[in-house]
């Protein structure tokens, strides 16, 4: 069985996958990211993808889900673990809505399971507190598995940005799911 977190955005989706037949720690997840702007660094099991240009946010939606359904893969013994919206969003919300309903119809007709669980649960999961900003997340992340991802991704940030947050999100959302489905 496969667990799958994902960290979807319009911007920079991640995605974490996690085959249950190995111990969790971040070398045993492949990691998959969408975004814009493509760093110069990676490591073997973080994959990443130039996230083209669009006239209309159909094809861009389109293309998303597209990218999630090829990191996922063909196989059927698979559970997502979706990070749910942020309550307290403004913007572009339906937009977002949108895009996340592409992704669960697409998740949905192949028969993949999903839970969505919302962000305060995995920042309370990740570094223990419901209202962790990035940088904290970041630096659970960095406690737990020792991988430099800001000096690697974002070298002369101050902040964490993409894709090293989302990296992150994904990562911690689908450690989540695995510790949900091993203690049921």
């Amino acid at each position: 069985m496969r667990i799958v977190g994902i960290d979807y955005s319009m911007t920079c989706p991640a995605i974490t996958i996690h085959d249950t037949n190995n111990f969790f720690q971040f070398s045993n997840c492949q990691c998959f990211y969408l975004c814009s702007k493509l760093p110069n660094t990676s490591l073997p099991n973080i994959h990443s993808t130039k996230l083209l240009d669009f006239d209309d946010n159909e094809s861009r939606f389109d293309h998303i889900a597209s990218w999630a359904m090829n990191c996922i893969g063909p196989d059927d013994d698979i559970t997502v673990y979706l990070e749910g919206y942020a309550m307290g969003a403004k913007g572009l919300v339906f937009n977002i809505a949108e895009n996340t309903a592409i992704l669960k119809h697409n998740l949905w007709r192949r028969g993949i399971t999903i839970s969505v669980v919302p962000p305060t649960v995995i920042k309370k999961f990740g570094f223990g507190k419901g209202n962790a900003k990035k940088e904290q997340m970041y630096e659970a992340f960095f406690k737990e598995t020792q991988v430099p991802l800001m000096k690697m991704y974002q070298p002369k940030a101050k902040k964490v940005g993409s894709p090293v947050g989302d990296l992150v999100d994904s990562y911690f959302i689908c450690k989540y799911g695995y510790e949900a489905m091993i203690n049921m």
